[in-house]
């Protein structure tokens, strides 16, 4: 099954009528954040947070998920969902999400003032037992405070979170190359008739997806990535042309003084001057060694220590830039 991970913020429930934090009529205009969601708030006035947390809780018991809430649980029933949310409220689990992630704590939560990640002092508030009387202590003997992360604190879910959603992706990404790597090489060859060009398309076209990260259906995934091979490769054929005359003007060795020569001898070393002067240093050694010295996207990957998508964004600036200042249509 299509693993998705749904990144979520604090604009998914205020149609549900809970104020963000941050607009012009947000809580921060009626709460001072110092005072409230702060670790230095917390030890002058525990009372005063305490209450505060109290009052979010019962006024997120009052309302109800929406329809962007439902929509994400409801995408449960094709794929296997993964929601991250900067979000304290428990509406993504109210509405159905059943593997939900909060970055920034759980609002429905307390914990121990000693150690708040750990599991043994939690507690899991209900809506006829959601306050919480100041004072009260975790089975530590410390504070019982909101499972909040205050400002200034570590976010001890974020790892995890960028961990899993890096997992997930190489691994469905692994899953597709080794499934169609081989038809996509294929035809690209039959396109290009180069079988370097051919393995360099298929690497592009798996790079764009590691950085675009389309939703595509599981069933239509073939499709999707040849499609790809083929708009690429087209593509490469009309900027060959293009290429060509780059590639001709920073090493063709000139012959002869004859007007002409002199001329694109020119526009060879104007070109490196541009490249030099205009583009970023790393994307001006990608752009020579790949159009000067014609080495592949692996090639240069290896020699330079970056990825193959990294090549291919310089690749891609390079063109841009050098098309824009150098070639006529």
């Amino acid at each position: 099954m299509k693993k998705i991970v749904v990144l979520t913020g604090a604009g998914m429930s205020v149609e549900s009528g809970l104020k963000t934090f941050r607009d012009a009529d947000g809580l921060w205009e009626e709460y001072p954040v110092q005072q409230v969601a702060t670790h230095e708030g917390w030890l002058n006035d525990p009372t005063l947070v305490t209450n505060f947390y109290n009052m979010l809780r019962k006024k997120c018991w009052n309302v109800q998920p929406n329809e962007g809430h439902k929509l994400v649980a409801e995408l449960e029933k094709n794929y296997d969902v993964t929601v991250v949310t900067q979000n304290v409220d428990n509406l993504h689990e109210m509405a159905g999400s059943s593997k939900v992630i909060h970055l920034h704590g759980e609002l429905m939560k307390v914990c121990s003032s000693n150690d708040p990640d750990d599991p043994r002092y939690q507690q899991l508030l209900t809506p006829d037992n959601c306050e919480v009387k100041p004072g009260t202590k975790a089975g530590d003997g410390s504070l019982l405070r909101p499972f909040i992360v205050f400002f200034g604190e570590a976010v001890p879910m974020i790892t995890y979170s960028m961990d899993m959603m890096e997992i997930e992706s190489k691994s469905e990404l692994e899953q597709l190359y080794r499934q169609h790597h081989e038809e996509m090489y294929q035809l690209a060859n039959n396109i290009l008739h180069n079988s370097e060009e051919a393995r360099d398309v298929v690497g592009e076209v798996f790079a764009r997806i590691a950085e675009q990260k389309p939703l595509v259906e599981a069933d239509k995934w073939q499709g999707y990535l040849l499609a790809s091979v083929r708009n690429r490769c087209r593509d490469l054929v009309a900027h060959r042309k293009v290429e060509q005359k780059a590639i001709a003007r920073l090493s063709r060795e000139h012959e002869g003084t004859d007007e002409k020569s002199d001329v694109e001898e020119h526009e060879a070393v104007d070109m490196l001057r541009f490249a030099e002067r205009e583009l970023p240093p790393r994307t001006s050694q990608v752009f020579v060694m790949r159009f000067e010295e014609n080495k592949s996207y692996r090639e240069i990957s290896h020699e330079l220590g970056i990825s193959i998508p990294a090549v291919y964004k310089h690749v891609l600036l390079a063109r841009r830039k050098i098309t824009a200042r150098f070639v006529v249509s």
